[in-house]
Formats: structure tokens, sequence, C-alpha cells
């Protein structure tokens, strides 16, 4: 069970989060939905451990990736060297990350070399490659067009299947969030606060 408790989020005298409390249950997939600039990408920096001034408290395993908006890709290295310089793994254990989201072969190329797509699924296998127990998502599926977002929920949906990873997700897509998670949850207000749904 990871739990979520955010008393209170400020950035200075401006408070962004409220009261925010939320569970997910081992091997179940959250999608956050809630209008831009609500906190949505704050709330998961916090869940993350990336932003720790805040009040509250966060149990959530210590095996755990994080797929950001932007792929976040180290154009100097390779599309191996991103999995296995970031993540730690092996050759062996990147390659077969790399298999398992459709870049088998290209393991040699540079990120400037691969689509948007293919960066994204770069991104996924990094995350995947060190098996998390908890996944956080930040809007995965940005400024792909429609067939590919098809084509990146099924190869999200298959992995996290797969690994059972907890996942949660953020998302402004309705669409997405009900092809994605069991549960549907929503940050609204100002400052904002949750809203199950």
């Amino acid at each position: 069970m990871i739990s979520i408790c955010i008393k209170r989020k400020a950035f200075g005298a401006t408070e962004i989060l409220r009261d925010i409390n939320l569970s997910l249950v081992d091997a179940s997939t959250v999608a956050l939905l809630g209008p831009s600039g609500v906190g949505k990408t704050t709330l998961l920096r916090i869940v993350s451990g990336l932003d720790q001034n805040f009040t509250g408290t966060i149990e959530r395993p210590d095996s755990m990736a994080m797929v950001f908006q932007s792929p976040t890709l180290l154009p100097w290295r390779t599309v191996l060297e991103n999995v296995t310089q970031v993540a730690g793994t092996s050759d062996d254990q990147a390659q077969s990350a790399l298999s398992d989201v459709g870049l088998a072969g290209k393991a040699e190329l540079f990120p400037g070399q691969l689509s948007l797509g293919q960066q994204r699924r770069l991104s996924l296998a990094r995350a995947f490659s060190i098996k998390p127990q908890f996944l956080v998502m930040d809007e995965p599926f940005a400024s792909l067009d429609e067939a590919r977002v098809k084509d990146m929920i099924a190869l999200c949906k298959a992995l996290i299947g797969d690994t059972k990873v907890t996942t949660l997700m953020v998302t402004h897509s309705e669409s997405e969030a009900a092809e994605m998670a069991d549960k549907i949850v929503r940050l609204d207000g100002q400052p904002a606060t949750l809203v199950q749904t």
C-alpha cells in the first residue's frame, strides 16, 4: 500500500495543495486528472521525493521509477547508455528492457536519432529496467498523435500488467485515464484538493 498525505504545500505565500489523502492498492493504476496549473506535477514531485518542502507524509517503496512529461534523455549517450548509466542496470537488463518496448537493435543510436515516440519508449525502458515497485508517470503521452498514443497506452498496459507495478499517472485526458486506470481521482480548486470519482 502506498499512502500519500499532503496537509499543505505552498510556494511562498501561495498555497498550492491542501488536505490531499490518497492510498494506492498494490498493483493498481491510479490516474490523476485536473486542469493545467492546478498542482498535478507538484504532487508527483512530492510523491517521488523530488520536493520535500511540504507538510505531510508519504509512504512508498524505495524501489520506484519516474517517467517525466519530457523524455529527459542524455543526448550525448547512446540508447543503451541512457538505460544502464541512468538506471544503473547491466547491459543485459537494458537490452531486455529495450526489446520489451520495441527498441531492439537501436542500442547504439543516440536519442536525437529517435522519433519522439521512440524517445518515450526509451523512457519506459529505463523506468522498467529496474523492475520498480512503484511507477510515477507525468503526462507520458504528451505531444504524440492519436495513433501513437494508442500504441503507447497498449504498451504501458502490457508492461504494467506483466510487472504488477503500482502506478500513479497524471494526465489531462479523460480517455487516457479511462483506458489506463483502475481508479480516477481529480485535483480541483485553489488551493487544490482531491476529489474522488
